[in-house]
């Protein structure tokens, strides 16, 4: 087992508002800081919203890119996470690095963090892979994806000394078939009142580097292209609809990262109510909604020789 090392600690989080690829800088008091300061924001922002205060909170839809591009964002889907409500978090991210189309689960039982530890809920693990459905990732691998790492130090600012314990998965490139077992198998948990979903993704990387340049010129500029298509895609995760999402990426291609970890949990909400709960408490026919709190861009593109990531925060609540 043993402890999971923050590999990009000091370059995609700092303790200052550098780039995710400068000066390795590890002031985790700054650190802190700053993220206190986008998840206050970021609350001023959402405290409006009907579903801020009212529902619980199941899955939160979060960016992972450096946090000099996407923290803002991803306050967003943190700040209406009250800690007192939950014990245990899974953590759904895609594989940039290794190719696999199935879902493996951490083989590690602790995770380094700049402040302070967070605990894997180890039985939980053993209980998913003991299913044969799910495996153990290779430690290297899991040191090597960033999809996952980025949601640990929010999750601890957010949580603090909270017994809170993750369930690390990083899922495949999944087939439909794959995508509603792996629904199947996780909405039972996501019935338990005292668990959270965090689903890792970023929305369109356009550009060369990404060989994808999607442009509808009667959308205006390239960024606002860009954002017309991104939202079409949010409008499906919206809708809840994994058939719909599913047809959405097979039309326009767009490179949404975590399409997959997306798709599961759009199966999981679609056998909300046809799957018995982990506990009797009566927690059928309740009505979920998704909702996207924050769109933004890395950058507004505007020729053919520029790029950006798109990030998008959700919150999946009961009604």
């Amino acid at each position: 087992m043993g402890t999971r090392k923050a590999k990009y600690w000091g370059t995609w989080y700092q303790g200052y508002e550098g780039t995710w690829y400068g000066k390795d800088e590890k002031d985790s008091v700054a650190l802190k800081a700053q993220l206190d300061e986008w998840l206050q924001k970021a609350k001023e922002n959402v405290a409006h919203l009907d579903q801020y205060n009212n529902g619980l909170l199941k899955a939160v839809i979060v960016p992972h890119a450096g946090y000099s591009y996407s923290g803002a964002t991803a306050a967003h889907s943190y700040a209406r996470i009250d800690p007192s409500l939950y014990d245990r978090v899974f953590v759904l991210g895609p594989s940039h690095y290794y190719r696999m189309s199935d879902c493996r689960v951490t083989p590690f039982e602790q995770l380094e963090t700049p402040f302070g530890p967070l605990s894997i809920d180890v039985a939980c693990c053993e209980s998913l892979v003991s299913s044969k459905l799910f495996t153990y990732l290779d430690k290297s691998v899991d040191m090597q994806e960033h999809s996952l790492e980025l949601q640990f130090p929010f999750l601890k600012a957010v949580f603090g000394n909270s017994p809170v314990k993750l369930v690390n998965i990083m899922v495949g490139v999944l087939d439909p078939a794959a995508k509603e077992e792996y629904g199947k198998q996780l909405v039972p948990y996501m019935k338990d009142p005292r668990t959270l979903f965090v689903i890792s993704s970023d929305f369109c990387h356009w550009g060369k580097r990404f060989h994808y340049q999607y442009y509808d010129r009667q959308d205006g500029e390239i960024f606002q292209s860009i954002e017309k298509l991104d939202r079409l895609g949010m409008d499906c995760i919206e809708r809840q609809n994994a058939k719909e999402f599913n047809a959405y990426l097979e039309k326009y291609q767009n490179t949404i990262c975590g399409r997959n970890p997306i798709s599961v949990l759009l199966e999981m909400i679609g056998h909300w109510n046809d799957s018995p709960p982990m506990n009797s408490n009566n927690r059928d026919k309740i009505p979920l909604e998704t909702l996207f709190v924050r769109y933004d861009q890395s950058m507004k593109c505007k020729t053919f020789e520029d790029l950006s990531v798109s990030y998008a925060a959700a919150w999946t609540v009961e009604r």
